[in-house]
């Protein structure tokens, strides 16, 4: 269905301006974090390369686009944290992460600190939540 889309609108081809890429690739992952973290599902809708994807994410967007995947998935992690009572276990389900353990690492490694001292510090300096 996509590639047909591609077809029928051509100006959302974006063969030929890497701006116009990088916006559209931000959109999907906005779009699609949840569900998809392989660089190679936005490459493929965006009909290029997962190699030229990593290439115009490092050059606009300064790092590779596997990360810029990861940090809207931690964006998001934050905002369910502070946010709801969901668990952590419940958090990393729905942001596509079978594992508890992987979660809480990958976290670690974007935000500085594991989800659950994330949530303990948030919770110290907005005693209302």
């Amino acid at each position: 269905m996509q590639k047909d889309y591609l077809e029928q609108f051509p100006e959302y081809h974006f063969s030929g301006r890497p701006e116009k890429v990088i916006k559209k690739f931000n959109d999907l992952v906005d779009a699609n974090f949840q569900t998809e973290s392989s660089v190679g599902f936005y490459a493929d809708r965006l009909s290029i390369t997962p190699n030229y994807l990593n290439i115009l994410s490092q050059k606009y967007l300064m790092m590779p686009a596997s990360d810029v995947i990861k940090e809207r998935t931690i964006l998001e992690a934050k905002r369910l944290l502070t946010s709801t009572n969901l668990s952590i276990k419940e958090i990393a389900y729905q942001l596509g992460f079978n594992d508890n353990g992987y979660f809480s690492k990958v976290f670690k490694k974007y935000a500085g600190k594991t989800p659950g001292d994330f949530k303990e510090s948030y919770n110290l300096y907005h005693p209302s939540h």
